[in-house]
Formats: structure tokens, sequence, C-alpha cells
């Protein structure tokens, strides 16, 4: 079981959501926001991707890597250092070798599968992936993965340095994260995105972002269906109120 990833630019979510919904893939049915709607404009600049359920398999569209935009290099860099794979005799473009590196390390969800901590040992084989800054949020994440998996004699001494300043207690929250449930709709890991995100803040716009993500995350806008910021805003707030008063 698995989903499809795709990465498009902004400008061009509209034009791939139409084509999922015209090819058999749809939103969870309690999120199915259309171009035009408030919900759709306040995903799509404070959020990442949308999920549409198919028979075949989910298909994740990514319009970013990341809600925080310090924590990943914009869509348009990632699309220009893009290679390709075959897959059964089918050439397919997909991020370059330290983009998925990058993407996968700070990919906090992906602590709970092994695949990913596989893929990560997989990746560090090659040199070239440490040509870059790595932030706390990765280098917990290929820690978790060489407490797991293990990881290859080619990680440099300063990376492996690096990990072993990785506090014990934010290791075992990794390690914990392969023991946790997913869910829909993210709610629940609210507190989890505001601890990576303020580790991955790079400048104001950062901030902003962390902002919305306690007071009115993406997720929070997808049962809402006002054509407007002025319909929109007051109920997504209220439903989120509600929301929240009702788990205590």
């Amino acid at each position: 079981a698995g989903d499809v990833d795709l990465l498009v630019r902004p400008e061009a979510a509209a034009a791939a959501h139409r084509l999922l919904t015209t090819t058999g893939w749809a939103l969870h049915e309690q999120g199915r926001i259309e171009p035009g709607m408030w919900a759709w404009r306040h995903v799509l600049r404070w959020g990442h991707t949308l999920t549409y359920l198919g028979a075949g398999a989910d298909v994740d569209l990514h319009w970013r890597l990341d809600a925080m935009p310090g924590a990943q290099p914009d869509t348009d860099a990632l699309l220009a250092r893009r290679t390709t794979v075959e897959v059964g005799g089918t050439r397919v473009p997909t991020l370059g070798p330290a983009d998925a590196f990058r993407h996968l390390a700070g990919h906090r969800e992906g602590w709970i599968w092994l695949r990913t901590l596989v893929d990560l040992r997989r990746l560090a084989r090659d040199p070239a992936v440490f040509g870059q800054e790595l932030p706390v949020p990765a280098l917990t994440s290929l820690a978790a993965a060489r407490a797991t998996v293990g990881l290859p004699d080619a990680v440099p001494g300063r990376v492996l340095a690096a990990l072993d300043r990785i506090p014990d207690a934010t290791l075992a929250r990794a390690r914990a994260h392969h023991e946790l449930p997913v869910a829909i709709f993210g709610g629940a890991g609210t507190g989890r995105e505001v601890r990576n995100g303020m580790a991955s803040v790079r400048r104001p716009r950062d901030l902003q972002q962390l902002a919305v993500t306690l007071v009115l995350p993406p997720h929070a806008a997808l049962p809402i269906r006002s054509a407007t910021a002025w319909g929109g805003v007051p109920r997504a707030v209220a439903l989120r109120t509600r929301r929240l008063v009702s788990r205590r």
C-alpha cells in the first residue's frame, strides 16, 4: 500500500486538480474543495499538499515539499534540478538525489515508515547529498535511521558528530513515531508540527507559517464551502474551536 507523490508549480495546482478529478481521483468527501473557493486559496497559500483517493493508488499533489518555506528549496529550484529514473520501462522525472535526501530527512512523518529510513540509508551512500546544510529536524531523522537501519561508511565525520549531539530524548520521540497511528487530517499533530517548524525557521515568512499552523492550519479549511474569506474564516475558526473543546 502507498501513494504516488506529484510535485507541480503552485500556479499549476488548479490544472493538476482538474486533471486528477476528471480521471478518477477525488478528494476526501469531508474536504472536496475547488479552485475559486476560500478554502482552496487558504490551503494553497499555507499548505503544501492535497490527497486524492483512487482505486489503484492515492495521489498526494504537492506544490511545495514542506509547509514551512525555509525548510525546503522552492519548487522552481527543485524542478530545475530534477533527474529521471526508469520505472517499468518508463522514464519518470523525480527529485535529484540531494533534494530527495533533504526531503526524506526533513519529512518528519517519515519516521513512522521503515521504508523511509531505508531510503535515507541508501541515499546517504552518495557523498553529494552532504554538500548542503541539514537543519535539526533532518539530522534527527538521520539519527533515527542510524539507530534503526544503520548508515553507510560514506557519511562524513562532521555529520556523524552532529548526530551524536542529538539529545537522547529527541531521538526517543523519533523512534516512538514508529508506533503512531496515521491521522487523516493530522490535527492531533499540530503541536509536533509547531515544534518541528520552529527548528526550520529561516525568515519572517516562516514565522507567519507557524502562527497560521496554530490558529487556522490548512486542514481546518477543508470542510468549508464558502467562496470568500468573509464567510470562510469565521466558519473555519468556529469549527476548529468546537473540535479543540471536544478533545478536552
